[in-house]
C-alpha cells in the first residue's frame, strides 16, 4: 500500500518560463492509456490503492495527513508550467486543516469499518502542456468517492484534486482545504446515484481493505 505521508524531497531550481520539461525530483507516474483515456484496468487498480492509502492516512493522522498529501509550493513549480503556476498560486484555499474538525473525528471513528467501493469522476490522462498545466503527462482525478460499510449502512466521502506521482497519490494545493476532503456521511446520496467514470460498486462480501484497528466509535453523520 502506497504511503500518503512522504519524506522531504530534494529541492530544485525554479524552471524558466520557456522550460517545459520536468526537473528531477517529484515526477508523475507515466500513465497507461491512449490520448486522454486511461487504461481502465490499470487505472482502477491505481484508484483502489488511492482509496486504501488515503483512508488509512486520514484515520491514523487526520489533518496532518491531509496537509502532508497536498503538493508543496516547490513541488507545484516542478510539476506545472509557468502559466498554470499563476492560477494555482492565486487560488483561495482558506485556512489549513486542523485535528479538531468533525471530518477527522469521523474518519477515526469509522476506522473499524471495511472499505467496500469507490467512484471516480474526471479520471483522465492530463497531456503535457495541456489545459491542466502539467509539464508531463499524468493521471489526474477530479473527485474520488471513498465508500465504507457500517453494520447497517454505507458511508461515503469525496476527495478532490488527485494526481498520481512516483511517490504515490498527491492532492492539489489549488483546492480549498475545507472542500478537499468531505466529512464522511452515512447513506451518501452519490453512493445511491453512482455516476462514475471508473469505480467498483460497494460489495460487502469483497472489501477493498479490511477494517483497521478500532478507534473510539461514533456513527457518521
Amino acid at each position: 500500500m502506497k504511503r500518503v505521508v512522504f519524506a522531504a524531497l530534494v529541492s530544485i531550481a525554479a524552471a524558466s518560463c520557456n522550460n517545459t520539461s520536468i526537473a528531477p525530483g517529484l515526477r508523475p507516474v507515466t500513465p497507461v492509456g491512449s490520448g486522454e483515456r486511461p487504461d481502465a484496468e490499470w487505472t482502477t487498480a491505481r484508484l483502489r490503492e488511492a482509496v486504501v492509502s488515503l483512508r488509512a492516512a486520514f484515520v491514523a493522522r487526520g489533518a496532518d495527513a491531509h496537509r502532508a498529501a497536498r503538493l508543496r509550493p516547490d513541488e507545484v513549480s516542478q510539476l506545472y508550467t509557468e502559466s498554470a503556476l499563476t492560477r494555482i498560486q492565486g487560488a483561495q484555499v482558506g485556512t489549513e486543516s486542523t485535528d479538531g474538525e468533525a471530518r477527522w473525528v469521523h474518519f477515526r471513528s469509522l476506522g473499524d469499518t471495511p472499505l467496500v467501493g469507490f467512484c471516480a469522476r474526471g479520471a483522465r490522462i492530463a497531456e503535457r502542456n495541456g489545459p491542466d498545466g502539467l509539464r508531463a503527462p499524468a493521471l489526474v482525478v477530479d473527485r474520488l468517492l471513498i465508500v465504507g460499510a457500517e453494520r447497517d449502512a454505507l458511508w461515503g466521502s469525496w476527495v478532490e484534486g488527485l494526481l498520481l506521482t512516483e511517490n504515490g497519490w498527491r492532492l492539489s494545493s489549488a483546492v480549498p482545504y475545507g472542500q478537499q476532503v468531505e466529512d464522511p456521511r452515512r447513506e451518501h446520496a452519490d453512493v445511491q446515484l453512482w455516476e462514475c467514470d471508473l469505480g467498483e460498486r460497494p460489495n460487502r462480501d469483497r472489501p477493498l481493505a479490511p477494517a483497521q484497528p478500532a478507534v473510539t466509535r461514533s456513527a457518521a453523520p
